[in-house]
């Protein structure tokens, strides 16, 4: 299992350029460094929209990675709009405001009780945050500082809504060979996977399947863990026996061909 930070999030390299085709091309470089040739393409809701991408910009890429299965978490591969994603600005706001006064405390579960826990009440995803503070190690930096580049994802904002409008056209390469299984699971109190996404969804990834998962929002994985880790598991079993199946159709062709 590969487990991949993208630009400008956790120790990857920072850069100024997030685009969907770009972030796709550092994964894809990514894997193709490692030896990976086959594999299950996994992401949530920015990371669920650059797997995507991968399916497509593989084509580009010498090798052409084998994807198995496709699976995003609680998004579409679809453009938004800000009033659509408008917590993205209430937690940029929330993040600031952290931020601005975390040099007031000395050990991170002080910043927590006082200011995380504050702008996120949600336990589960307030934990998640205080994970992306870190001591600053520069001497002349201050205390704190975030382990993803906040400025180039708020600068990037409009890019992590948008997504290209080229793969919304199913008579591209893309939607003709993407016949892997693709699997989308939302949250319940979610509303990034609507009913008038499934057309441009099954146009561009046709052997989808859906599952939602219960008492959870838009951090299906933070919130109900155990739920969305069993539901991933099962589906990859399912996707790999898919393909396993598939194995052996190709192979008895093979023996009875002429």
């Amino acid at each position: 299992m590969i487990l991949l930070d993208l630009r400008n999030h956790g120790l990857s390299p920072r850069h100024e350029d997030m685009s969907y085709e770009a972030m796709a091309d550092d994964v894809l470089a990514t894997v193709s460094k490692l030896g990976v040739t086959t594999c299950h393409l996994v992401g949530h809701s920015m990371g669920g929209k650059v797997a995507a991408m991968c399916t497509h910009r593989r084509h580009h890429h010498e090798g052409q990675l084998r994807i198995r299965s496709l699976s995003m978490l609680d998004i579409c591969p679809t453009a938004y709009s800000r009033e659509e994603f408008s917590f993205l600005d209430k937690s940029f706001r929330s993040l600031e405001a952290i931020a601005q006064h975390w040099h007031l405390y000395s050990t991170k579960a002080q910043i927590y009780d006082a200011l995380v826990v504050k702008e996120f009440p949600d336990p589960a995803f307030s934990r998640f945050i205080l994970s992306n503070i870190v001591r600053n190690e520069e001497a002349d930096g201050p205390l704190w500082k975030w382990v993803f580049n906040f400025d180039a994802i708020r600068q990037n904002h409009d890019n992590i809504l948008d997504f290209p409008a080229e793969l919304h056209n199913p008579t591209l390469p893309l939607g003709l060979s993407n016949t892997f299984p693709t699997f989308i699971m939302k949250g319940a109190r979610s509303s990034f996977v609507k009913s008038s996404h499934l057309a441009k969804i099954k146009a561009l990834f046709p052997s989808y399947s859906l599952a939602t998962v219960a008492a959870a929002g838009h951090w299906l994985h933070a919130e109900q863990p155990e739920d969305t880790t069993n539901r991933m598991a099962q589906f990859i079993e399912y996707a790999n026996s898919v393909e396993s199946s598939q194995s052996q159709i190709q192979q008895h062709d093979a023996v009875v061909s002429p």
